[in-house]
């Protein structure tokens, strides 16, 4: 009884399992409601895809520029993959490869590490969130997602930003 009461304080107290958890960081945001904090962290380093935005495209077929106004740039590469810059540094990428049930994201910080993977169900539109060591679910369609910025406008070829070559070109 005792060992066993021992224990509960200890792990109340903030004792230590023995399990891997992530470092906490004062500075990680909290979680959204929507993305797990693995996700909130990483994004934390750009600033969110609103605002006013310029569009430039190249020549080269599926590569072009979004910039926005609050210094987020979004660059497409060629094979389905985006990279998110605030101002000249990568602060967030993503890779996405398409099947007939699943499209598998691999979202990366800016210093290249794996930060998550995700898989969207294209019939259910539930995306797992594989970060941290665990698995983690997100209803996209729910209040909190639609609320926030990276889920509301996570595709960005459909953002509305009107072609302006000069004003994004060189960002």
């Amino acid at each position: 009884m005792r060992i066993g009461l021992a224990l509960v304080l200890l792990l109340g107290c903030g004792a230590s399992t023995g399990a891997v958890e992530p470092s906490p960081d004062a500075a990680t945001p909290a979680p959204s409601g929507c993305l797990p904090a693995c996700m909130a962290r990483m994004f934390a380093a750009c600033s969110p895809p609103v605002g006013a935005c310029s569009a430039y495209i190249t020549a080269a077929p599926d590569n072009w520029r979004r910039c926005f106004d609050n210094g987020l740039v979004v660059e497409a590469q060629p094979m389905g993959a985006h990279r998110f810059r605030q101002g000249r540094a990568v602060c967030a990428s993503v890779t996405s490869l398409g099947a007939a049930t699943v499209t598998v994201d691999t979202w990366r910080g800016g210093d290249g590490r794996v930060v998550a993977t995700v898989t969207r169900g294209l019939a259910d539109g539930v995306w797992r969130v594989d970060c941290d060591g665990a698995e983690h679910t997100v209803d996209p369609s729910s209040a909190a997602c639609q609320a926030e910025p990276w889920v509301r406008n996570r595709n960005p070829h459909a953002l509305s930003c009107p072609i302006d070559t000069e004003a994004c070109r060189d960002r």
